[in-house]
């Protein structure tokens, strides 16, 4: 019997534990942030990101390909949260 764990279930289990701290960075910049509504989108795309690289292991991508792809996410959310920020910071004038 081989006991070997397959590409798409350790990809899985990498998954989750990215879905968890994406969606702690979330609430963590909601409480900070509540009058901004791009924290939910934000966290879509992220989690759209992460199926894509999930689905794209089980369809056979290499796992080591898998992950650089799923590294989009928090990149992403990110550069998002700063456009963002961007609005909330205080204009200077000269």
């Amino acid at each position: 019997m081989d006991q070997s764990i397959t590409q798409p279930y350790a990809m899985g289990l990498l998954m989750v534990m990215l879905l968890a701290f994406l969606m702690s960075l979330t609430l963590l910049r909601s409480l900070m942030c509540r009058q901004s509504s791009h924290n939910l989108i934000a966290l879509i795309f992220a989690t759209i990101i992460v199926g894509l690289s999930y689905l794209a292991v089980t369809q056979g991508l290499p796992i080591t390909y898998g992950i650089w792809l799923s590294i989009l996410a928090p990149t992403i959310m990110t550069w998002y949260f700063k456009q963002d920020n961007k609005k909330w910071q205080p204009q200077v004038r000269h």
